[in-house]
């Protein structure tokens, strides 16, 4: 993304009028966008269309743990629309409860602009474009005046799934409690169809694409006025070997609640066996469930992680053995193959770290221990490392309160400033002692030394301490940025005057260490591992005398 939307970069925005769809002039490119809530098959859908003739991104989040399959979405969109549902105060499963008039029309115009900038670079002059991320169920009056004005035509599909097998499929991964799945399933639902009525629209239930893709294609096509089947029989073998991919979970029933009711009343007016155009839906049957919905809503969602005592034991068996079955198929692939799926710099499409970690870090992969990474940024990296080490805990520190929501099992996220001794002590104090701490936090050089002096006296015995992107130790670098903070030696130089005093040993003389720390702790260090843009320093198992 460009610059925040802070008063500087927003002051010469400029309010564009609410597009009327159904009023605007016939445009010569068309988005199709596909909403819905989170685990309900709209990477599955967004797939087919694709490979029925639909242009995607460029640049793909890839497969990940519960999409081994591929997201179909690029990391931009959903950076931008976190920070667009943070703008009106919510997240991707907390209710918006003003609604999208909250955002400032200059921070509006901002965001409407960024997607048009973005849109432009990932799609190029193809004429049919799919996009999703179910985030846009609640952001779609933004999107559309934005591609609008830049000549798409917006034609929508709203998947639908059963919200039981939703709430079972995020009880998998995130561990929310039923009824916040639930409310959360009806905020997307139910705002996608009300925003939706100023466009042609189908809903289609992801049952039906899963019985007979063809029907609910045609049925799109119909509504929509595209011609995806056209491409059918080309296409055809490769969507039904893309759609035998997708599992077929059966779950036990949740135990009735209101908002399980006001859910599943919904999902009998949106769901039909193929596709149906949003227009002879119920709508003064979606008034009354959008009404029990406020009624029941809590408008400021509890914890997303669930308490066990609400989900039936037989539950509990089934998603702990599907997540197994994922990890399972996690364990054979590759750092990099994980890393790249999960969107990190680190990975070798861009500082190629991965290669060197999967040398090192191998052997402990599936070892249980702690390791902290400071500076978690997107969060690629903390769930990348998740992914890879299924048995460790991962602690992720920032100084920014919006890394929280990338908390998941087994990734703790701690707020503060990781250039403060007290904080990094206390880490260790709250989690444990580390066996991996890896610095990818500010890069200043007086950071980068206060962590290594403070947290490799705190790793377990034969741990490993990283130091990544200490390439701003050197001059090209301090021409961007003052790296070096108030520190007068580089982290760089620091390493190497640590690495004197580990190779002289007795040879050194009179000579004295560079400092106290270096002193006290050389005789810790059993090597130093230089490699490009980043340094490994490995802790002895015991201390030399």
């Amino acid at each position: 993304m460009n610059k925040d939307p802070s008063p500087e970069n927003t002051r010469d925005a400029t309010p564009v009028d609410e597009p009327k769809a159904r009023k605007a002039k016939p445009a010569r490119r068309t988005c199709i966008m596909v909403l819905g809530m989170h685990r309900s098959g709209t990477s599955a859908l967004t797939r087919v269309l694709n490979l029925l003739g639909a242009a995607l991104p460029k640049n793909l989040i890839g497969a990940g743990l519960g999409n081994e399959g591929g997201h179909w979405e690029p990391t931009w969109i959903v950076d931008l629309n976190e920070r667009l549902l943070a703008e009106a105060g919510g997240t991707w499963n907390k209710v918006i409860s003003s609604g999208l008039d909250v955002i400032p029309t200059s921070v509006r115009q901002f965001y409407v602009e960024e997607i048009r900038r973005i849109v432009a670079a990932e799609f190029g002059d193809h004429t049919t474009i799919a996009i999703k991320d179910p985030r846009i169920s609640r952001l779609l009056p933004i999107y559309s005046e934005a591609l609008e004005g830049i000549g798409f035509q917006l034609k929508i599909v709203i998947l639908v799934r059963d919200p039981d097998e939703v709430a079972a499929s995020l009880f998998r991964r995130d561990a929310m409690s039923p009824d916040l799945a639930f409310e959360t399933w009806l905020d997307h639902m139910l705002t996608a169809a009300h925003q939706s009525r100023a466009f042609v629209a189908s809903v289609l239930s992801y049952q039906a694409l899963l019985d007979d893709w063809r029907q609910a294609v045609e049925a799109i096509d119909v509504i929509l006025g595209t011609s995806f089947m056209a491409n059918a029989a080309s296409a055809g073998e490769a969507v039904d070997n893309w759609l035998r991919r997708e599992p077929v979970r059966q779950m036990p029933p949740y135990a009735e609640s209101p908002m399980r009711s006001c859910a599943q009343q919904t999902y009998r007016l949106l769901e039909s066996n193929k596709s149906i155009d949003l227009a002879d839906i119920d709508a003064a049957g979606l008034a009354a469930a959008n009404a029990d919905w406020l009624r029941f809503s809590s408008r400021d969602p509890p914890s997303t992680k669930t308490e066990i005592g609400k989900v039936s034991a037989s539950q509990i068996a089934y998603c702990q053995q599907t997540k197994s079955r994922g990890l399972d198929q996690m364990k054979t692939k590759s750092l990099d193959d994980i890393g790249r799926s999960r969107g990190t710099d680190k990975a070798s499409n861009i500082h190629d770290y991965l290669s060197f970690y999967a040398e090192k870090f191998e052997p402990i992969r599936h070892e249980s221990f702690v390791m902290f990474e400071l500076g978690v940024f997107r969060g690629a990296s903390v769930r990348m490392w998740a992914d890879y080490f299924p048995n460790a805990k991962i602690v992720g520190v920032d100084y920014d309160p919006e890394a929280r929501r990338y908390e998941g099992e087994r990734i703790s996220i701690l707020i503060g400033n990781a250039a403060e001794e007290g904080f990094l002590r206390s880490i260790v104090e709250r989690h444990g002692p580390p066996r991996i701490v890896i610095d990818d936090a500010s890069h200043r050089w007086d950071h980068q030394i206060l962590g290594l002096q403070t947290l490799f006296p705190l790793l377990v015995p034969g741990g490993q301490y990283v130091i990544e992107d200490i390439d701003t130790s050197f001059e090209q670098h301090l021409k961007n940025a003052p790296f070096q903070g108030e520190s007068n030696i580089s982290a760089i130089d620091y390493v190497y005057k640590l690495a004197r005093c580990v190779v002289g040993d007795a040879a050194l003389g009179s000579e004295q260490p560079y400092d106290t720390f270096i002193g006290n702790y050389y005789k810790s260090v059993n090597s130093i591992e230089l490699y490009r843009r980043l340094a490994l320093i490995n802790k002895r198992a015991n201390p030399r005398p």
